[in-house]
């Protein structure tokens, strides 16, 4: 019933699959300013079977992902990063190990190595994997295949055949039974493995335990067998594009201060459709200068990614 119980949303989708369609009956989506993935996606649907027409209406999915997910994803994790100047100087280090430098008439090209990015920088991984956990708010929703009971330690509930169950990943993300005292603090280092803590020591058995919850709490791209299947095209393109930000600018306020740390509204008042929490307070008015790094004012930057479009 989504005519009746969101009408302006419900006229707004329609509007923009209206214009859709019109473009990819046109024609429009072979012209020369069209970039690969946008074509090469379009042409994964014909073969699949999709008329022009329906082209048009499912392209709509992947501005709503770009728009709700990994834009402002990319937005929080830059900002949480340049804020502590510190972490920023220990997250350029990781980075210099998966760049490769080549001169080129008239600057230098330094290509990202995105393939190794999960290995060689543990602190940006955790730092992203940690940010998603914050800021978000994003409701799994699935349909009840068959009658199930769920119960915990204390109670049993019967979920009915046919019903909808929507679970938000908030809950789970900011629960201080799986993240400790400190679950609505941003702390870059609580996804890095145990075994790479100063201590040194093995995992006790009840670290594993812990391990393990926390693995299953974790959800930003759902679970199960309905786990996000863009979410290493996704993974890549916010940490390609915050491994540039980092490496070759310089950010600061107007006037040449660190940022300060930003301030993300509860999971709880994310509207459901946006997925991922907006800016609050002080930073929404801050400003920001953005200027190439010192020996970084020639580079042309590219990605090594393992992936081809065909």
């Amino acid at each position: 019933m989504p005519s009746v119980i969101a009408p302006k949303a419900f006229r707004a989708r329609l509007e923009i699959q209206k214009a859709l369609q019109e473009y990819f009956l046109a024609g429009h989506n072979s012209d020369s300013d069209v970039s690969p993935y946008a074509r090469a996606r379009a042409e994964v649907l014909r073969k699949s079977g999709f008329s022009e027409a329906d082209i048009g209406r499912f392209e709509i999915a992947d501005i709503h992902v770009a728009l709700s997910n990994a834009s402002p994803t990319f937005f929080w994790l830059l900002l949480f990063i340049i804020s502590d100047p510190q972490l920023a100087r220990e997250i350029r280090a990781e980075l210099s190990n998966i760049i490769s430098t080549t001169d080129q008439e008239g600057g230098h090209e330094m290509t990202i190595d995105i393939r190794n990015i999960s290995e060689a920088c543990p602190l940006l991984m955790s730092a992203f994997q940690e940010t998603m956990r914050l800021t978000d708010g994003q409701v799994a929703t699935r349909n009840v295949s068959e009658d199930t009971v769920l119960s915990d330690s204390r109670n049993s509930y019967l979920v009915r055949k046919g019903a909808t169950v929507q679970i938000p990943g908030g809950i789970v993300h900011n629960a201080t039974a799986f993240w400790g005292p400190d679950a609505a603090t941003f702390n870059p280092r609580r996804f890095l493995k145990t075994e790479l803590n100063s201590s040194k020591k093995a995992m006790s058995e009840a670290e594993r335990e812990q391990e393990k919850l926390r693995k299953k709490a974790f959800t930003p791209f759902g679970g199960g067998m309905h786990l996000c299947p863009g979410r290493h095209f996704a993974s890549g393109e916010i940490l390609g594009s915050v491994a540039v930000m980092i490496m070759g600018y310089d950010i600061t306020t107007k006037d040449g201060k660190t940022l300060p740390a930003p301030v993300a509204e509860d999971w709880r008042t994310i509207k459901f459709g946006e997925a991922v929490a907006k800016p609050l307070g002080r930073l929404i008015n801050v400003g920001a200068r953005v200027r190439r790094r010192q020996a970084f004012e020639d580079v042309i930057w590219k990605f090594e990614t393992g992936w081809r479009l065909e």
